[in-house]
């Protein structure tokens, strides 16, 4: 037997930057590792591998600063790329606190230009 779950979930913000560059901060490497996961659970820089078309891979372990032996992987495959407009893949998540196995979900980044500054909704 297998639980599944359907369900969506959506969140908004603006933020206070050019569409571009929050672009960039889900497509590029670097900028990725600089803000992406909980605190005290951080990308590890030289974890991730980022190739932001159509068919590219996108892959990243979270790693514990308390307890490095705690790594979250995940490893995914680009569904859909608009520059500067939407990023979509795939992930498969590993090593989850709390999940046996493998989760599966597919996330879904759009961003438009608003007041200044850029939508941002996932």
């Amino acid at each position: 037997m297998t639980d599944t779950t359907d369900f969506d979930v959506e969140v908004g913000l603006v933020i206070d930057a050019p569409r571009a560059r929050v672009y960039r901060a889900f497509a590029e490497a670097d900028e990725l590792a600089r803000w992406y996961g909980p605190p005290g659970f951080p990308v590890a820089r030289e974890s991730v591998e980022i190739d932001p078309r159509v068919g590219g891979t996108v892959r990243f372990t979270m790693v514990g600063e308390a307890d490095p032996s705690m790594r979250t992987g995940m490893t995914g495959r680009f569904t859909e790329v608009v520059g500067n407009e939407v990023l979509e893949w795939s992930q498969e998540w590993d090593g989850v606190p709390g999940q046996d196995g493998i989760w599966s979900n597919l996330m879904r980044v759009e961003l438009t230009d608003t007041d200044g500054g850029t939508s941002v909704v996932v």
